[in-house]
């Protein structure tokens, strides 16, 4: 028996609580445990296909997967073909675009790529990313430019006040909760992420209700950095793809007795500066949530209290049923 899938446009989910994740449970899904461990920058790595000019191939393993493969990186797969499609190292990632319109299961996935504008010292790339060879799961437009200087430089926006230091914050507990809803996720296994706000009880079943608001320390358990010892930014595409424990916060501990998914619709990526630092700091606001939808952005900062980026998220708010245990 197969099993459901979402409609048109649910393309990335996160689970109420916790991560991010991508809609029903994928029918033969790898738990978690029992897959090789990801290497982003390697699993998200395209290969030219040589019977269609612009067209790119890849394979996504299971160790990303949520529910299906995590948004985040779908999205940095599609960067990754934009950029080796523009071909130019003296250009580098300004902005990123993307559109959710299907969940990706691990496998082969195809990205068309076009280069809409290959000016002097900015151009613009399109990239398709498509289930096989057919079914759009995903666009995105990137922007590309030269750096040079200016008369301006400055950030507008301060480091968020009340956050602890990385080695301060909670780690994730090495056991689930027993009244989790959600499955065991193979994206978990594949990142350290660390609750960073003082006084948030963000693991305490019992947590009292706040503010949308929300800060958690975030690195790869294999690090994606180039060879400057800086990090790619195809990898900042993960920890941008981040709403649901801001969200979450204004229900507090009861969150856990009516979970949801959170449904990425679009996110759009603005890069910021390069780093190499160990820790990026996801600073999550929630603006807006209502009718079933939720507005939000995420500030990522390093341990070094730099802005590396900013990404602005909708999402759709969706009831989470769990399934049924096996009999």
């Amino acid at each position: 028996m197969s099993t459901p899938r979402p409609a048109p446009g649910d393309g990335d989910e996160e689970p109420l609580v916790g991560g991010d994740a991508d809609a029903e449970p994928q029918q033969g899904a790898a738990p978690t445990g029992t897959v090789a461990p990801g290497d982003l920058l390697a699993d998200v790595d395209v290969r030219p296909d040589p019977a269609r000019p612009g067209r790119w191939r890849a394979e996504l393993p299971p160790a990303w997967n949520v529910f299906y493969v995590f948004g985040g990186v779908t999205m940095a797969t599609a960067l990754r073909a934009a950029e080796r499609a523009l071909g130019r190292e003296d250009l580098v990632p300004l902005g990123a675009h993307a559109t959710f319109c299907a969940p990706v299961p691990a496998g082969a996935v195809v990205v068309d790529t076009e280069v809409l504008r290959p000016g002097r010292s900015a151009a613009q790339v399109a990239a398709d990313v498509r289930i096989g060879d057919g079914e759009l799961a995903l666009r995105l437009t990137a922007t590309f430019g030269q750096r040079h200087e200016a008369p301006v430089a400055y950030t507008g926006i301060d480091f968020p006040a009340g956050v602890l230091a990385p080695e301060a914050s909670p780690e994730r507990p090495a056991s689930r909760a027993p009244d989790d809803p959600f499955p065991p996720i193979n994206f978990h296994e594949q990142t350290d992420w660390r609750p960073a706000m003082e006084g948030v009880r963000f693991f305490d079943p019992d947590a009292p209700p706040g503010p949308a608001r929300f800060a958690s320390w975030f690195r790869l358990r294999t690090e994606a950095r180039r060879a400057d010892g800086t990090w790619d930014p195809v990898a900042l595409c993960v920890p941008g793809d981040m709403l649901g424990p801001a969200v979450a916060r204004p229900l507090g501990g009861v969150a856990r007795s009516r979970p949801f998914l959170i449904l990425s619709l679009d996110i759009d990526l603005q890069f910021v500066a390069d780093t190499d630092a160990e820790w990026i700091l996801q600073h999550v606001v929630v603006q807006h949530a209502g009718d079933g939808y939720a507005l939000g952005t995420t500030e990522l900062w390093d341990d070094r209290r730099r802005l590396v980026a900013l990404a602005t998220q909708r999402a759709r708010l969706r009831p989470f049923a769990p399934p049924p245990v096996p009999r």
